[in-house]
């Protein structure tokens, strides 16, 4: 123990005073062996709590330590910061690159992207032909035509397709100033739609009989169709329809210029600042899908099903609305408007917004941007997004849930549609992911855009039992997963860094993950988006672990209010990397405390003051004094006349003494400080510095 001197006490009448409501009294401590009853401590930083969970980390004492752990990331991505009390919180991230957080408890490095060439040997695929009045990029799509079993794309003015391992450029193929907009597979014969970049008015169609070898084009009225889809293909009796730039769907039963007219037509709406972008079959209905609006029709009447004619897109030149539609596995249709992705239940005729799949991830620091491309498989809804940086993610999620991840990304140039196609495809043996840039941003090609590709897990199996998947491999830049802010329960309060532990499964020195906080008093949330463009993400370093388990502590202090943790993933091989399988932050509550004290009060009459004389105040009004107090907001003068509003804790009885042939009671009493009330004054200086400054200590 040591004896710690705090001043001198004053030379006031009574010990302590005690004001309630103007009402002023002072009191006597009770003194034993010359040790005054006056003891000031500090209050508990957290009250106990009682938790009857089975062992886990809030078992840890809360006034220890509390771990901030991430054991899996199923809550998804796109989340800034989350609420540490809100239920499967830290199961939530804002993004990754490079890294695939989509399957429990287990980070992995992203798939391996291949860019493919033409059988010439060439990356140029996708031209950007696209006048002013539309999309001034090409919109990439990919087609599988059941009837020759090739996988079709085009972009722009030329037409591709792969057969035995290798692109082929169709011998269609249209001048500067035309797009394909279509292809569709309708009983054998392929249909290619094509439109004038300058106007977006439809051109007749194109079509072939030979699989794509020779193409002829339709003579017939009313040709000129922007998009084409198949009805009644499970009645025996399939249509082929049509739609022009204003809306008008037509239906034919063969297409050719032998084999029949196009039909009356079925007005969807009007062409005025409203033209068409897509079209697809729902639930045996034909929907037509334009820039403001969204229309169906049963091949008879026609019903406005969405209109947001009122929008104040701010990507409106360039979002594509409506022209990436795409029926999942579930029956609804997914399509893209502005920044959201509706689900459309054709069966019910109800909207919802998928993506972003609640409040929270609205507006992303990182993954708020336009929808370029949907797809999906058995498992997953994929889907490809540039931020208005010009970043490109491609993305899988399960409708419904905020179960969406950030799969892989492209720097630049910006992703401008996606397909999945089945094994044996492209690959012989895992289904792939194909996806089409333009030739914009920087360090874009120069002219064409790319075709590129990863391929993703075989069905019911994960990428490390995977044998013939791929990992990302691009160690120059490292895979990142970006946290959200988290609290640790309490905003307002500080809270101390001690150090964080990384789980791994077969890490080692090539293959190593380097943990990095950030805190919110630095600047980094200003500087973030800057920061990721330049490719440093990491923040201060805590550590990097080249082993299964590895924990990193930190002797310096680190305070913060929020905090968000960073990891790099090293990967020098595409094969066998090492996951993540748990990542704790361990931090230590510091609150500001309150001032504890406590009192030895005499009560009694007649009570002999410290200058000489007696107390005015009697036995019992001190008594019932002190009893009126228990729910008042108190003033509290101490020993050493410095003020304080406090409130009483707790009020007991410690026993009856004698004194000059009286009987005093002693009560000892409680109180807890709300506020300080005076200054404290000047620390106690004790060096040369305190010499002939005009203070003067005793």
């Amino acid at each position: 123990m040591s004896i710690i001197s705090t001043g001198s006490r004053v030379d006031t009448p009574y010990d302590i005073y005690l004001e309630v409501d103007n009402q002023k009294l002072g009191f006597m401590l009770n003194d034993i062996d010359g040790i005054l009853g006056y003891r000031a401590s500090l209050s508990e930083q957290v009250t106990p709590q009682f938790n009857t969970a089975s062992y886990d980390y809030a078992s840890v004492p809360i006034e220890v330590e509390i771990p901030v752990a991430y054991e899996t990331w199923q809550g998804g991505c796109g989340f800034n910061s989350v609420e540490y009390e809100e239920a499967q919180s830290l199961t939530k991230y804002s993004f990754t690159r490079g890294v695939d957080a989509s399957y429990a408890g287990k980070l992995y490095a992203g798939p391996d992207v291949v860019y493919h060439t033409t059988a010439a040997g060439s990356y140029n695929f996708f031209t950007s032909s696209y006048g002013v009045a539309r999309d001034p990029n090409p919109q990439v799509k990919f087609y599988y035509a059941p009837s020759n079993g090739y996988v079709w794309a085009f972009g722009g003015q030329y037409l591709w397709y792969f057969t035995g391992g290798t692109w082929t450029q169709a011998s269609l193929s249209f001048l500067s100033g035309y797009a394909i907009t279509d292809i569709i597979d309708f009983n054998g014969t392929l249909f290619v739609a094509a439109m004038v970049t300058s106007t977006g008015a439809a051109i007749k169609y194109y079509y072939s009989t030979d699989y794509g070898a020779t193409w002829t084009q339709s003579t017939l009225t009313n040709a000129e169709m922007s998009f084409f889809a198949i009805r009644g293909e499970t009645s025996g009796s399939p249509y082929l329809w049509g739609v022009n730039v204003s809306g008008v769907v037509r239906s034919n039963v063969d297409g050719t210029n032998t084999g029949g007219a196009w039909s009356g037509a079925v007005a969807l709406g009007d062409g005025l600042n409203d033209t068409v972008t897509g079209m697809i079959i729902g639930g045996n209905y034909i929907y037509v899908f334009k820039v403001n609006s969204i229309w169906r029709t049963d091949a008879s009447d026609s019903l406005c099903v969405w209109d947001n004619t009122s929008n104040a897109e701010r990507w409106y030149s360039r979002a594509g609305n409506g022209s990436r539609p795409f029926v999942w596995s579930d029956g609804n249709i997914y399509v893209q408007y502005g920044r959201r992705i509706l689900q459309i239940d054709p069966n019910n005729n109800t909207q919802t917004v998928v993506w972003p799949p609640s409040a929270a991830q609205a507006g992303s620091e990182e993954l708020d941007g336009r929808i370029t491309g949907i797809t999906g498989d058995s498992e997953w809804l994929y889907f490809s997004l540039i931020n208005d940086k010009g970043v490109s993610y491609i993305m899988k999620g399960v409708p419904g849930t905020t179960n969406f991840h950030t799969l892989t990304y492209i720097q630049y140039p910006a992703i401008k549609g996606i397909g999945v196609f089945g094994a044996g495809l492209i690959t012989d043996t895992n289904p792939y992911l194909l996806f089409g840039t333009d030739a914009t941003g920087i360090n874009a090609p120069s002219s064409y855009g790319y075709l590129g590709g990863f391929r993703l897990p075989k069905v019911g199996m994960l990428p490390d039992t995977d044998p013939d998947y791929a990992f990302d491999a691009d160690y120059t830049q490292g895979q990142y997963v970006v946290g959200p802010w988290v609290d640790v329960g309490q905003a307002a309060s500080s809270k101390l860094l001690n150090g964080a532990r990384v789980l791994s499964t077969t890490a080692n020195e090539s293959s190593p993950t380097t943990i990095s906080y950030v805190t919110d008093t630095t600047n980094y949330a200003d500087t973030f988006i800057e920061n990721v463009q330049k490719g440093d993400i990491t923040g201060t370093v805590i550590g990097t672990a080249t082993d299964d388990d590895a924990s990193f502590r930190i002797t310096t202090e680190v305070r913060f209010n929020k905090i968000r943790y960073i990891l790099k993933m090293t990967r020098a091989t595409p094969k066998n990397v090492a996951s993540i399988d748990s990542v704790v932050l361990d931090t230590t509550i510091a609150p500001k405390r309150r001032r504890l004290f406590e009192c030895d009060i005499l009560i009694g009459d007649d009570l002999p003051l410290k200058g000489g004389g007696n107390s005015r105040y009697g036995a019992k009004l001190s008594e019932n004094f002190l009893f009126n107090a228990s729910d008042r907001l108190i003033t509290l003068t101490d020993i050493f006349n410095r003020t304080y509003s406090v409130k009483m804790l707790n009020l007991r009885a410690a026993g009856v003494m004698a004194r000059d042939g009286r009987d005093l009671q002693v009560y000892t009493v409680s109180f807890a400080q709300i506020n300080q009330l005076t200054d404290l004054g000047d620390d106690l200086i004790y060096d040369v510095s305190a010499w002939n400054t005009g203070r003067i200590y005793s």
